[in-house]
């Protein structure tokens, strides 16, 4: 029974600092998942120069990040609405919210892993196009040549 004791008072400390901790750092990657898009070198505080890249990047995960957010929101309330699950406010913008952030960069980042292979592949066949292209042209010289 004493063990049980200690155990109870323990969770009592450890998951409120366990909640803030994991809170802040999903805040922290959040931010800098917006602030530096570009993969910069270690230790680096310098702001990226804003392309446009950047700024679709952004917005991929700002989509996904809101998408995830109103996703939840939606689904908790159905569940009150049919009596099946009651969320308290501070409960849910502690320990959902922070779940459902890390889902939203989970979906912008594969809606921007999708975007960046649609665009490898466009140049990839602008670039065979040119080769075919510049073989034609050194096949049309050379039969002028001869």
């Amino acid at each position: 029974m004493k063990i049980g004791e200690y155990l109870a008072k323990f969770d009592r400390v450890l998951l409120p600092i366990a909640i803030a901790l994991s809170l802040a750092r999903h805040f922290y990657h959040t931010i800098m998942a917006l602030i530096y898009v570009d993969s910069q070198s270690i230790g680096s505080r310098k702001i990226p120069k804003n392309s446009r890249k950047n700024w679709i990047a952004r917005l991929m995960l700002l989509c996904g990040i809101i998408l995830s957010l109103s996703l939840g929101y939606g689904a908790f309330q159905i569940l009150e609405s049919v009596d099946l699950a009651h969320v308290k406010r501070l409960e849910y913008a502690i320990i959902v919210v922070p779940v459902q952030i890390n889902f939203g960069v989970i979906f912008g980042t594969i809606m921007q892993f999708k975007m960046e292979a649609r665009m490898a592949m466009k140049e990839a066949k602008k670039l065979e196009n040119a080769e075919l292209e510049q073989a034609v042209d050194t096949e049309k010289v050379s039969l002028l040549e001869a």
